[in-house]
């Protein structure tokens, strides 16, 4: 600028510098993030502290279809679809109003009225001294990724399912041919009655087998709840020898002396003996064509053994510590297992047999019967070096005396017991004596073969294939019967609204649910009364009777009680 005098004459110049390196530095910066905030192809969306939408992107409108015109000034939300997971929203309100950075998936509305998923983050901007000011989103189409991994998991399924499908369809079709080709024989020769005995003792041997087979579906859909009582480890191997013997090719060396009866086990028998079979049959298999040994060992431990990185371990966390603890070793000398295939021995349907050759679903199987109660497996082996399973079960928590057999600790917890004592079979042939009961299914055979085994013990029977007819009958006579049986899946109604309805005019009948199925619903909708039982098929009478002359019992106590 011009210096002056008083009489205006221009004697020289003034001259100021601003240092503006840095301001420009920070306009090219700030061009930049803004020519970059422009092309980038994630949807950028800013937003007041109002939720309303202040700028968006080209990409934004690339993929939600919406000019910037038409969405400015509108509230985020317009976008999020009905389909959004409940509970996103407030956490996002949760975590902006804590001035945290919220990060999660969306499912967004397009203008063209298709769906957008989309990965977002969400970040609160603030000023110098702190305040959120607005909120920038970011979010990334991730629509044809997760349509991709969904065809993917689609994919997968089916290869297991086809899997599954070739091992049981092998398993089962070997048990049909044995239950078709004895019962053939057995029609051929009934002039000979001891003949025939043995033929009919194979067929059952094979429905058994075929009931075991289905069992192990179930199981392994992780649906089936152990019924837990107090049981003897020795006892169960031995039943588990007894239902799978070793091929004469194999010792089994099995110490049964009586120091071993107090090796207890809390859980349900059934599913211990199915686990300690399989891993028996896969023994067998390991030593198929050789002469070898399995060694079969019980001890009792106060903690289970520590895991190990060498070891293939499953422990259930949340069973928290149990003071007692059994465990049974299993081990062959056979060929041994690779390190590669040891890793992957309990994934449901690996198998290392060839295709149509197994199911692979034996150790998957146990797996979640042994971690169901409150345990963990564990499995050792090297090539060449035999093959060593350890299952760590929970033993329970001994009253006082840790030294009880297992005989007086059956009598202890018998009053608690909600299983049923197998050594209760010839009280319930008395139990039956002159009951009056109901039994509901739509399927003839089994309404057949019920009246004839039940009339046979004394009871007096009516049979209704529909379950209306006989909910009609029930209610012009509501008390006529002593006890109800019925099928759980029946056109027109089903067995829990019948036992419901039942209900409603006699609550305290006894009523059992037969049923195929394995469903944790119906424990939850129908299992909490003392008055109902639920029995899988299928059955053996003596299962039956027990459960009967079990709910009977039960309704004297409390009709003595009253009393």
């Amino acid at each position: 600028r011009p210096l002056t005098d008083k009489q205006g004459q221009v004697r020289g110049a003034g001259a100021t510098f601003r240092d503006i390196t840095d301001r420009i530095a920070r306009d090219v910066e700030i061009r930049r993030i803004a020519v970059a905030v422009e092309q980038t192809a994630d949807a950028i969306i800013f937003a007041d502290t109002d939720s309303r939408i202040e700028y968006v992107n080209p990409a934004f409108e690339s993929i939600f279809g919406f000019s910037a015109a038409e969405v400015i000034g509108k509230d985020t939300r317009f976008l999020r679809s009905d389909d959004q997971e409940e509970g996103v929203f407030s956490a996002i309100q949760n975590a902006l109003k804590l001035g945290n950075t919220w990060t999660g998936r969306l499912v967004n509305n397009t203008k063209s009225g298709v769906e957008c998923i989309t990965d977002a983050t969400i970040t609160p901007v603030r000023d110098e001294e702190g305040r959120t000011t607005f909120y920038v989103a970011t979010e990334r189409d991730v629509s044809k990724q997760v349509a991709y991994e969904s065809r993917t998991r689609q994919s997968q399924k089916l290869e297991a399912i086809g899997a599954l499908a070739r091992g049981v369809a092998h398993d089962f079709n070997n048990i049909l041919a044995g239950i078709i080709g004895y019962t053939e024989i057995a029609l051929d020769s009934h002039r000979n009655p001891q003949d025939t005995e043995s033929y009919l003792q194979e067929i059952l041997a094979g429905s058994r087998r075929a009931r075991d087979l289905v069992s192990k579906m179930l199981y392994f859909s992780q649906q089936s709840f152990p019924r837990k009582k107090r049981m003897s480890a020795q006892e169960t191997i031995q039943r588990a020898l007894q239902a799978a013997p070793a091929p004469k090719n194999v010792q089994v060396h099995f110490d049964d002396s009586t120091s071993l009866k107090d090796c207890l086990i809390e859980g349900d028998p059934d599913q211990i003996k199915l686990v300690v079979i399989h891993i028996l049959e896969n023994a067998y298999n390991a030593l198929k064509g050789i002469n070898g040994n399995i060694f079969i060992e019980l001890e009792m431990c106060s903690e289970p053994e520590q895991e190990t990185d060498t070891e293939i371990s499953h422990l259930n966390e949340s069973a928290g510590i149990i003071p007692h603890w059994t465990r049974i070793i299993i081990q062959d000398d056979g060929p041994g297992i690779s390190q590669e295939n040891l890793e992957h021995i309990f994934d449901p349907f690996f198998t290392t047999q060839p295709v149509g050759q197994g199911s692979g679903l034996g150790l998957s199987v146990c797996h979640g019967i042994v971690k169901s109660h409150g345990g963990f497996i564990q499995a050792l082996s090297e090539p060449n070096q035999g093959t060593k399973l350890i299952l760590s079960l929970p033993a329970g928590v001994l009253a006082n005396d840790e030294t009880a057999t297992s005989d007086q600790v059956d009598q202890r917890f018998s009053k608690t017991n909600t299983g049923i004592n197998e050594r209760s079979a010839p009280e319930a042939r008395v139990g039956l004596l002159g009951r009056k009961v109901m039994i509901v299914d739509d399927e003839p055979a089994i309404l057949s073969i019920l009246k004839r085994k039940l009339g046979a013990l004394g009871a007096s029977i009516s049979v209704y294939s529909d379950p209306r007819a006989a909910l009609e009958t029930f209610h012009t006579q509501p008390g006529a019967f002593d006890i109800i049986i019925t099928d759980y899946s029946m056109p027109n109604l089903s067995g829990v609204d019948l036992a419901e309805k039942i209900k409603a005019s006699r609550p305290e009948i006894p009523i059992i649910i037969c049923t195929g199925y394995s469903d944790a619903t119906m424990i939850q909708s129908w299992g909490q009364t003392s008055q109902m039982e639920r029995l899988m098929k299928p059955f053996e009478i003596p299962d039956l009777q027990r459960l009967i002359t079990k709910l009977l019992n039960r309704v004297r106590s409390v009709e003595a009680e009253a009393n």
